[in-house]
């Protein structure tokens, strides 16, 4: 049986493939990272537990026997560890895993810094607060290159590596170029490329069939493949060189198939086949959603963390229509909402709502000559019902709603199996 599975921030689900039934029909879901995290570092053993309660789910419940792991997850995450096993240094950063939510201190100083690099046009993605490569140039400068921690050869790791035992040199492009560390043709770039004490993953081909394995029941489980998620939703929605992807989940992206030419957005991504996807990412969605949630709640003790969603989901398609004032979606701990009631509540959701979603209208509409199809996908349009006829009554385009949202990255695992397997 083949283990699908993704690493989402929110949470991890799995399904089970074995060879002759593909269809996907029976989940698994354990609480993601940003539930078991310290402003966004993460202890290194947490992906090792997470994976290991879905495979016994399955090993358990369901009595077989898992030969293979196709995974995909958040994206933009890495360690430090040390090569050596005689290392001995009890220095904070060979203890964590940095997600994209973590942020260094000194964030802001290194990416003026960095600026002279012109990383950019190196990698194909535009240098912002959270990305592996800020953080660790802002490690490297915090603690000083020369620093004990630096006595030995340290591996920097990510995905899959973390999961494996056996701590292979490997990594699939999408995973890799998500570091902002390599280059769209998989070499590490300055300043990066420079640092000789830090041995980076070696990227593969997508269809090599090992990454590493998995100790389970004193046998060892493959990991063929760890894809980023972005690139696993895009083939689970069977995304198609003139059509555009909006998904909209706990973050968000505008995606199509690169053509050669920049359309809406100014960033490009590794797909399969020698394709490359053009995208914006980082548009704030549902994790903006909550922690509009948590300080309405906090500061208002009449309103419920339910009423909140609840209001949200049952808002009218009129009350969207009819909002006038313009809110800023993206959350700020500074503002002030005044919300004294259930009432207050619906008005200002309308508002947000509407705020939220020409987010993606103001890009899309400029641009959507170019598209024959606009699919939407995401678990947060889902928890707006109204915001579908919203979007799709405003894009003057074949709108395709994907019912399947929740599981795109799995369907795209599926596909990825079947990339495998061609010859």
């Amino acid at each position: 049986m083949k283990l699908l599975i993704d690493f989402g921030a929110s949470r991890i689900k799995s399904t089970i493939l074995d060879k002759d039934n593909y269809v996907l029909s029976n989940f698994f879901e354990t609480p993601g990272s940003s539930f078991n995290d310290f402003k966004g570092s993460i202890k290194f053993d947490f992906f090792k537990r997470s994976i290991l309660k879905h495979i016994d789910h399955f090993s358990e419940n369901g009595n077989v026997q898992i030969d293979e792991i196709l995974a995909c997850g958040e994206m933009h995450g890495f360690g430090l560890i040390p090569i050596s096993n005689n290392y001995s240094s009890n220095n904070q950063y060979l203890k964590e895993f940095y997600s994209w939510r973590y942020c260094h201190i000194d964030s802001k100083e290194s990416l003026k810094k960095l600026e002279k690099y012109d990383l950019y046009h190196k990698t194909c993605m535009t240098l912002r607060e959270g990305l592996p490569s800020v953080n660790l140039y802002s490690i490297i400068n915090k603690i000083g290159y020369d620093h004990s921690i630096f006595e030995d050869e340290l591996k920097l790791i990510s995905f899959p590596q973390v999961l494996s035992d056996d701590k292979t040199e490997y990594v699939n492009r999408s995973i890799a170029h998500s570091m902002g560390i390599y280059s769209l043709k998989n070499t590490v770039v300055e300043p990066f490329s420079s640092l000789k004490k830090i041995k980076f993953p070696t990227v593969i081909d997508d269809k090599r069939s090992k990454l590493g394995t998995i100790l389970h029941s004193d046998t060892k489980i493959p990991i063929t493949c760890f894809i980023g998620d972005l690139q696993a939703a895009c083939l689970g929605s069977d995304l198609k060189d003139n059509e555009l992807l909006l998904n909209i989940g706990t973050g968000s992206q505008i995606i199509s198939i690169y053509d050669g030419a920049y359309t809406f957005g100014k960033e490009l991504r590794p797909y399969f086949k020698n394709k490359l996807l053009e995208c914006i990412t980082h548009i704030p969605a549902g994790r903006h959603f909550i922690s509009w949630c948590e300080h309405i709640t906090r500061n208002n003790k009449s309103i419920s963390k339910n009423d909140f969603w609840k209001i949200l989901k049952g808002l009218e398609y009129e009350e969207i229509l009819e909002a006038t004032r313009k809110i800023d979606f993206f959350f700020d701990n500074n503002i002030n909402i005044n919300v004294d009631s259930k009432s207050d509540l619906k008005d200002f959701l309308a508002n947000l709502t509407k705020s939220f979603l020409h987010q993606y209208l103001d890009i899309i509409q400029k641009y959507s000559d170019n598209y024959k199809k606009i699919k939407i996908s995401g678990g947060i349009i889902n928890r707006i019902p109204s915001s579908k006829r919203y979007l799709s009554e405003r894009l003057n385009k074949e709108i395709s709603i994907m019912e399947n949202s929740e599981i795109l990255t799995l369907i795209g695992l599926r596909e990825m199996l079947s990339f495998q397997n061609e010859t």
